[in-house]
């Protein structure tokens, strides 16, 4: 392994720290804003931010002679220009990691995607991505694996398969995908691969008449506000702690520009909640009866008192919907109805200070104890564990 090298530093100097980052891009925002609420009040650093090709960055660092670097690169070669100074890799963009990266687990983004998916009853699953990103090849092999392993069959659209030149060639791109979307089997859960795809992708089926949520349901990665509340219908996503990887990151380089050896230098955060929104506000079923009961019992999770009460309230016959449920999702009514209310919770938990009686009172739950009990079951670890990962 490469050597890292480091500076003596003057405790009195300011220090200089590269962003090779660029900050129109979403999740290079928020690792910056994470870099900078490690450095105040106590870091006597100073920052550049550059997004230039590889040439360029070269030269500025010969002239500005940083003492540390925090970057997103495209390639090893635009990375290699800064071999010899302290740096930290975030972003995932590259198979080949440097000395020191902090991420995001992406395996647990596919797989926690396809439990999401899972718990709404689809049954034909994709996703799009392309495998030029590292990153994106890892979430589409937790997808996949969490898929196949549930015996369903995953579609895939590989943009970096795409060969002919753009911008002179996208609308035959925009054509091509279009056409993919057409072709899948409805109805469809498609996991993007980032926020930008599911704008893109969502774009594309709308115009082709493709209803969303109706036909397909799609879910981002990143939780990009602004971009996700933005389009209609509003795109549902799998939150990233970019925040959290750049303070990661910066207390990372702090410890290497001080010639200190990381325990970790590889460090791998948990993604966040999945912030439901519109592009997903349907049942993947198309059943009538089994879609009304999954509908109502996650519109209405604490005033459904059991199944017994949803079939009275919905006008179905009970014994009907028990075969047609194990025949369509592969379990019961009444494992439904607990799945509906742990999903309420565990949305509940990350965008509220409701204390747990609250929150387990809210979601449909006899007592704390039935609520901790089976969140626990769930997502292997106690609500205020969740609560406070999350």
């Amino acid at each position: 392994m490469r050597q890292i090298l480091t500076r003596p530093l003057n405790s009195d100097s300011m220090q200089k720290i590269l962003l090779v980052m660029d900050s129109r891009r979403w999740f290079d925002r928020e690792v910056s804003r994470g870099i900078f609420r490690y450095a105040r009040p106590d870091r006597q650093w100073t920052f550049h931010r550059i997004p230039l090709p590889g040439k360029k960055q070269r030269e500025f660092q010969l002239d500005w002679q940083p003492d540390g670097v925090i970057g997103v690169w495209e390639s090893e070669a635009t990375r290699s220009v800064f071999e010899g100074c302290p740096l930290v890799e975030v972003g995932s963009r590259l198979a080949s990691p440097a000395e020191a990266t902090v991420s995001v687990d992406q395996e647990e983004v596919g797989r926690r995607a396809a439990r999401y998916f899972f718990a709404r009853g689809y049954r034909h699953m994709a996703f799009a991505g392309n495998h030029r990103f590292h990153f994106s090849r890892r979430r589409c092999a937790g997808f996949r694996a969490a898929v196949e392993s549930s015996g369903r069959l995953l579609h895939l659209c590989d943009v970096g398969e795409w060969t002919l030149p753009l911008p002179d060639h996208l609308v035959e791109l925009d054509r091509w995908v279009s056409d993919w979307l057409k072709a899948l089997p409805k109805p469809c859960a498609i996991l993007l691969m980032n926020d930008d795809y599911g704008l893109w992708f969502t774009q594309l089926a709308l115009e082709a008449g493709i209803r969303v949520p109706g036909e397909v349901a799609m879910l981002g990665v990143d939780n990009d506000e602004l971009g996700c509340e933005a389009p209609f219908p509003m795109l549902s996503s799998i939150a990233i702690p970019a925040i959290e990887i750049g303070r990661a990151a910066a207390e990372m380089l702090d410890r290497l520009m001080r010639g200190e050896k990381l325990a970790m230098p590889h460090v791998s955060l948990s993604p966040g909640d999945i912030v439901s929104r519109r592009s997903t506000d349907e049942v993947g079923v198309s059943h009538p009866q089994v879609a009304l009961f999954m509908r109502h019992v996650r519109e209405h999770p604490a005033q459904t008192r059991d199944v017994a009460h949803a079939v009275e309230v919905l006008g179905l016959q009970r014994r009907s919907l028990e075969r047609a449920f194990r025949k369509v999702v592969g379990r019961t009514p009444r494992e439904d109805l607990l799945l509906a209310r742990l999903e309420y919770a565990t949305r509940r938990l990350c965008t509220s200070q409701e204390t747990l009686e609250v929150i387990a009172e809210e979601s449909g739950f006899a007592s704390l104890s039935h609520f901790c009990g089976s969140f626990k079951a769930y997502h292997s670890m106690t609500p205020t564990a969740y609560r406070s990962s999350h």
